[in-house]
């Protein structure tokens, strides 16, 4: 067969391929005979193209596009080259999706040239970074405004080097990048009934000498323009498709490469060989105690702590060897890299336990108290009277709230199978609660007040170790563990199942401000025992709890993370007032990544939560849920008027 017969044939068979994929809803990835590549995840009305200026693998203008669900990478060639063949495959691909879909749109972006272009960033000679900077052009003989419209909405939100985008839209001759020939001409598309768009995107994200990216700057971009792209097929299907899709974030790949689950995995291991908070409490407590209360409460007691089962070094060394570079779609990639840098700063803080620099690592993790969150503590603690304390009535010994935490357990696992978790006490916690990798470990020197016991129960186990296990039922590993920042959102939404119970009392909130009060003086500089006299004197708690307060903000050298109950209450009380309970119970999250599990769940790459606390089902839920929704602020939530 002739050279040019046999390269015809393999277009024809793509082609045909493509449809056959297609027909039985995909997927279909195939190399293209001129060096391209076209992928579709499934059936979908639109096709994202992008032609590449060279033949390297990991091209950042291509990059923009390579994580889309349908996407073609067009192989170089020199401005104002025909592609017929591919023009070919394009025009059967819109038929077939015209006749079967009701539809077809063709979106292709390309950069701006960066010879001379003055979006290019170049550090040495800028006095400012360069604005991001895009233009939607729609076709000025088929127009299609409202997904250009989208488009640009979507794009004007990304924010680099601290500027908003700037964002033209407007009409255009021909969809190409300037000096090209379309991929299909104008007259083929609107014969067959299809669309077209353009997304111009200025390489803000590529050094002006050498040409390479800004890593950093290219994932924001491609983000942004994954974001941007999806919102202007999602309109386009609405208006010019028979397919209705429930959100713009379904139309997202749904088959993961398999790199993501290899550094998920990855993750998930140097996580599990560790337990930062068990490391950094002392295992002396109530030694440390009873010695402090000998010294009249004048000497600071002298902590002690778990020797290392673990090398740092060798933990850094793991997770670093995660490929993460390699994942491309940019929601992952998100989640994995926060993961990754949240990981190596906990790591340092376990090298640093019971070193004065062990706070520094503690703000990078933990953050502090802002003084508007210092503020509602004083509030609440000046508000609230000091004998606003739990303790009286039956108390629960630690193996009497075991065996009612066993029995809640039950429960659970007869809603899901899948949910074993376990029950120890602990010698060295005394009286502390403590949640780690699916079980409850409870301090043999706990005393629950029978009052307190509904409430806690719900706080660790309908919280803590319900989104532990709905997360094991999810593909990604690192829900279970936690995602950066998830504490706020855990303690806040713990706190908030207290009060749906009707378990949560005035003492409890006290002592959440008392907490941040602690912490503000902590690293405001006072000492264990100016932090301790401060707890007794200004704010009237007792010995013991003040003296458990302040071991909690100073253990391991200084510790924040207790401002993370009052500030996640504040949190989780402001998105309750019109955000779905839902997203909360995946897995252990932040607000911050609730639009990204949201789209991962339209994605079918999460499922639903397979288990629902029983506190949401509680007859007094429906009431208090009411009132959330309304508006509340912490002292609302024990106020008469808000029982």
């Amino acid at each position: 067969m002739a050279p040019d017969a046999e390269h015809a044939l393999r277009w024809l068979t793509i082609a045909d391929s493509l449809r056959k994929a297609l027909a039985a809803t995909g997927p279909f990835e195939s190399p293209l005979p001129d060096g391209g590549r076209i992928h579709f995840d499934r059936r979908l009305p639109f096709l994202i193209a992008y032609r590449k200026t060279s033949h390297a693998a990991r091209e950042p203008g291509a990059q923009l596009i390579s994580s889309e669900a349908a996407h073609l990478l067009v192989a170089p060639h020199a401005a104002g080259t025909k592609l017929p063949r591919l023009a070919d495959l394009i025009a059967d691909t819109c038929a077939y999706l015209r006749e079967t879909l009701g539809g077809f749109l063709l979106v292709e972006v390309w950069l701006e040239d960066p010879a001379g272009s003055d979006a290019v960033f170049d550090p040495a000679a800028a006095v400012a970074p360069p604005r991001p900077r895009f233009a939607v052009w729609w076709n000025r003989r088929r127009p299609l405004i409202p997904p250009a419209t989208a488009m640009r909405k979507a794009l004007e939100s990304i924010r680099l080097f601290r500027q908003l985008a700037a964002v033209e839209e407007g009409p255009i001759d021909r969809i190409a990048p300037p000096g090209h020939k379309p991929l299909i001409s104008t007259n083929e598309l609107i014969r067959l009934g299809g669309h077209s768009l353009g997304l111009q995107v200025a390489p803000v994200f590529l050094d002006a000498a050498t040409g390479a990216a800004y890593p950093r700057a290219l994932r924001t971009i491609k983000r942004g323009v994954s974001r941007a792209v999806k919102q202007g097929c999602y309109q386009f299907m609405l208006s010019h498709t028979r397919v209705r899709p429930s959100h713009y974030y379904s139309l997202g790949r749904r088959k993961i490469a398999p790199v993501v689950w290899h550094v998920d995995e990855r993750l998930a291991s140097v996580t599990s060989k560790f337990d930062l908070l068990l490391q950094a409490t002392p295992i002396n407590v109530d030694p440390a105690w009873r010695a402090f209360r000998q010294s009249r409460y004048e000497k600071p007691p002298e902590f002690h702590y778990r020797p290392a089962t673990f090398d740092t070094a060798l933990l850094k060394r793991e997770l670093y060897t995660a490929p993460i570079d390699r994942v491309d779609d940019p929601t992952l990639a998100t989640l994995l890299r926060q993961k990754q840098d949240d990981l190596d700063r906990r790591i340092t803080m376990l090298a640093d336990v019971g070193l004065s620099r062990f706070v520094q690592g503690s703000l990078q993790v933990f953050g502090r108290a802002n003084p508007a969150l210092v503020a509602t503590a004083r509030e609440i603690l000046n508000r609230v009277p000091a004998r606003a304390r739990e303790g009286r009535g039956a108390v629960l010994s630690a193996a009497a709230f075991a065996e009612r935490v066993r029995q809640e357990i039950e429960g659970y696992h007869r809603q899901d199978p899948r949910f074993t978790a376990q029950v120890d006490i602990r010698d060295d916690l005394y009286s502390g609660l403590l949640c780690s990798q699916g079980r409850l470990l409870i301090g043999k020197g706990a005393a629950i007040p029978e009052s307190r016991a509904e409430a806690l129960i719900h706080h660790e186990v309908g919280t803590h170790l319900v989104t532990y296990y709905n997360a094991l039922a999810q593909p990604l590993k690192l829900l279970k563990f936690g995602l950066p920042g998830y504490d706020d959102l855990q303690e806040g939404f713990a706190v908030v199942s207290e009060y749906l119970c009707g378990g949560l009392t005035r003492g409890r909130l006290r002592l959440l401000a008392a907490r941040v009060m602690a912490v503000d003086a902590m690293l405001s500089g006072a000492t264990f025992i100016e932090t301790f006299r401060s707890l007794t004197g200004e704010f009237g708690l007792s010995r013991r709890v003040a003296y458990t307060v302040t071991m909690r903000v100073h253990r391991g050298g200084g510790l924040s993370k207790d401002v993370v109950y009052l500030r996640g209450l504040v949190e989780i009380l402001d998105y309750l007032r019109s955000g779905r309970m839902e997203p909360l119970l995946v897995g252990k999250i932040a607000t911050e990544h609730i639009p990204m599990i949201d789209e991962l769940t339209h994605r079918n790459v999460l499922t639903r939560p397979a288990i629902t606390p029983r506190f949401l089902t509680t007859p007094q839920y429906e009431r208090r849920l009411a009132r959330l929704r309304a508006g509340l602020s912490p002292l609302d939530l024990i106020t008469e008027k808000n029982p």
